[in-house]
Formats: C-alpha cells, sequence, structure tokens
C-alpha cells in the first residue's frame, strides 16, 4: 500500500476515505491480475537452502481448480467480477485517488510550514 500511496502522514478523515478507496482499487489488481507463486517445497541443508515454487497462476485460476476450499457462489461471484475487470481503468483510478491524496496532503504541508515560518519571524 506504501509504493502506491507514499509515505506521507494521513492524519485527516479525507485522507483516510481516499486511503480506502486506493485499497479498495488495489484488492482488485491483487487479487484478480496479479499472478502468485506458490511454495511447494523447502529443503535446507545448513546455511544453504533450496525452495522449490509452483507455476505462478492468477489467484483466481488457484480458487476455481481447488474444489474444496470456495463454495460454488463465491466461486460465481468471483468470475463475474473478474469479467468485469478492466486493467487500464483500474490503473487509471488508482493514479487520480493517488493524485488526490498527494494533493491533500502537500497542500497541508505547505499550510503547516508558513505558519512555523510566520511564528518564528513574528
Amino acid at each position: 500500500m506504501r509504493r502506491v500511496a507514499g509515505y506521507h502522514l494521513y492524519d485527516t478523515a479525507a485522507k483516510l476515505e481516499l486511503l480506502n478507496q486506493i485499497r479498495a482499487v488495489q484488492r482488485l489488481t491483487t487479487k484478480h491480475l496479479g499472478p502468485q507463486q506458490k511454495l511447494v517445497s523447502k529443503a535446507g541443508n545448513g546455511a544453504k537452502g533450496t525452495e522449490t515454487y509452483d507455476t505462478p497462476k492468477m489467484p483466481l485460476q488457484g480458487v476455481l481448480a481447488d474444489t474444496g476450499t470456495a463454495h460454488k457462489s463465491v466461486q460465481s461471484r468471483l468470475l463475474r467480477e473478474n469479467e468485469a475487470l478492466n486493467p487500464v481503468a483500474i490503473q487509471r483510478q488508482t493514479q487520480a485517488l493517488t493524485a488526490q491524496l498527494l494533493k491533500l496532503t502537500t497542500k497541508q504541508v505547505r499550510v503547516s510550514s508558513q505558519n512555523i515560518f510566520a511564528r518564528i519571524l513574528t
């Protein structure tokens, strides 16, 4: 989340609302569009270890392949959600929300730094 939103201080309700919106959009990217690898085995021999990973696949493919994990209703809901996704639109929405958040954050910092300088000079 910090890679997308940055490392500023988000201490107001408006900033928290924007962070929650960014998180909701990023969830779609992470859960539906990003391939993930599962660790299959791990063998250690002293300081040297070897790890074996499964082939990368989308999380949705993993849920659909495993019959015991999710009910059919959950699987059908995820399929409907996945069909409606547009990666470019998600990226644009994330960038727009991040720009709004940065604008709010930098505006507050600028105002507070001006107040500090005004107090020092008087």
